[in-house]
């Protein structure tokens, strides 16, 4: 999978870290913050699971929670986890959980979702970490920075959280090691959110250049105008129309938005 390259701001602090693409690539931002994340999003999430309306022991490996998003795992069972009020999704089995190999989590959007968060619960601040998460994205481009357990105690979850101009197509949550050094630390996964970036252009903001040179040549069309023979009062005549059309387009993609 070939890596963005990517211009890199680290915001720890503010909750965010802030990443810009090239224009041949994803432009995404990840959170660390539940609210400024769902502050990043246009209106209300799309979609929201918490797990808590599911039996225990629920199978849910591959199987979607939210429209077009489901988890998989190397370890044999996905499962609904925990008591009343703190249910969340738990992957296991006698071997992977020792490991090696390093125990993962897959996030799977099968729907054009841009912005996805969740948390990550249990992960114990002792241990040496870091967790990875990787982000992969409808271009072919990924990211994956390292996650570690900022968190006061193990009861605190971390939250992490993505928004992008480009469809998000898997999430890769691998474990970090346990307290000690080995095997995988037991982390699970809970409060799933979907929804829409605020950034995501709308239709009328991807079509304008065209529908600009469309205008454009219809015009020089009617005018009977070649490059060669466009005059100076031809040429003033030819951009007032493109800023009247230019201001026609702002309010609709304003009125739009």
């Amino acid at each position: 999978m070939r890596k963005l390259i990517l211009m890199h701001v680290v915001a720890t602090a503010a909750g965010l870290y802030l990443t810009a693409g090239s224009s041949l690539a994803a432009t995404f931002t990840t959170f660390n913050d539940r609210t400024l994340f769902l502050n990043s999003l246009l209106g209300p999430p799309i979609d929201t699971e918490d797990f808590e309306g599911f039996a225990v022991g629920t199978d849910l490996d591959g199987v979607d929670f939210i429209t077009g998003v489901n988890v998989t795992s190397n370890a044999e069972s996905v499962e609904v986890f925990g008591g009343v009020g703190n249910q969340d999704l738990f992957a296991f089995d006698d071997v992977t959980r020792t490991g090696p190999p390093d125990l993962y989590y897959d996030i799977n959007a099968s729907s054009t979702y841009k912005a996805i968060g969740f948390d990550i619960a249990f992960f114990d601040p002792a241990t040496p970490g870091p967790g990875v998460m990787e982000v992969f994205f409808s271009d072919g481009m990924s990211t994956s920075p390292n996650i570690f357990p900022a968190n006061p105690t193990e009861d605190d979850p971390i939250f992490f959280g993505v928004t992008s101009d480009t469809t998000i197509e898997r999430i890769r949550w691998t474990e970090g090691p346990e307290e000690g050094g080995s095997g995988n630390e037991e982390t699970s996964l809970d409060n799933f959110v979907v929804g829409r970036p605020i950034s995501e252009p709308s239709t009328l903001t991807l079509a304008a250049p065209g529908l600009l040179g469309m205008v454009a040549c219809r015009w020089r069309r009617a005018q009977n105008i070649t490059p060669n023979t466009l005059t100076h009062e031809a040429s003033d005549h030819f951009y007032s129309s493109l800023a009247k059309i230019g201001r026609r387009y702002l309010c609709a993609s304003d009125s739009s938005a």
